[in-house]
C-alpha cells in the first residue's frame, strides 16, 4: 500500500502487539503521567488503560451496535495508532495472530475515554465535535457481575 492509502487507516488494539519496545515504553511513561496521546515521528498515537486491565473486549460499531471484532488485551490498554507509523514486522505478526483491528477513519482522528469506555472517531470539520465511529466497553458494562456468587 502507498502512504496515501495508509493515511486514514488505524490499528485499534493493544499497543504492545504492534509497537517496538522503545515506542511502547514512551506510551507507558506518558500514560503514567496522565497523558492519552503522544507524537512519534510526526504521527499521533492514542492510548489509555482499560478499566480493569487485561481481558478480551468487544469492538462495536457506534451506529449499528454491531460487533466488529473481539480485542485481546495483554498490556492493560487499548490504542488507536496510524498504520503508516507502524513497523511492518510487528503489524504482520499482529495480523497473523488475529490481534487488533484495522479501521479507516476519514478526517481528523479523535479518541476519547470515559468511565471504562473507549470512543474512536473523527472530528467534524464544521462543528468541531467528535463523531464516534467505534467504541469498546472495558468497565462494568463489559462484565456481567450478576452471575458471580457472593463470597462468604
Amino acid at each position: 500500500m502507498s502512504n496515501t492509502e495508509l493515511d486514514h487507516l488505524y490499528y485499534i488494539g493493544d499497543p504492545c502487539y504492534v509497537l517496538d519496545d522503545a515506542t511502547f515504553n514512551k506510551i507507558i511513561s506518558a500514560s503514567s503521567k496522565g497523558k492519552d496521546r503522544i507524537k512519534v515521528d510526526g504521527f499521533t498515537l492514542f492510548f489509555h488503560s482499560t478499566a480493569y486491565g487485561d481481558g478480551v473486549f468487544d469492538l462495536m460499531d457506534y451506529v449499528s451496535e454491531e460487533h466488529c471484532k473481539s480485542l485481546g488485551v495483554d498490556a492493560g490498554m487499548l490504542s488507536m495508532i496510524p498504520l503508516a507509523s507502524l513497523n511492518s514486522e510487528e503489524l504482520l505478526r499482529a495480523k497473523k495472530d488475529g490481534l487488533g483491528a484495522l479501521h479507516r477513519i476519514e478526517g481528523t482522528p479523535e479518541f476519547r475515554y470515559s468511565n471504562g469506555t473507549f470512543y474512536f472517531g473523527r472530528t467534524d470539520s464544521n462543528t468541531h465535535n467528535m463523531q464516534t465511529v467505534l467504541y469498546v466497553e472495558t468497565g462494568d458494562k463489559a462484565y456481567d457481575f450478576s452471575e458471580w456468587d457472593d463470597v462468604e
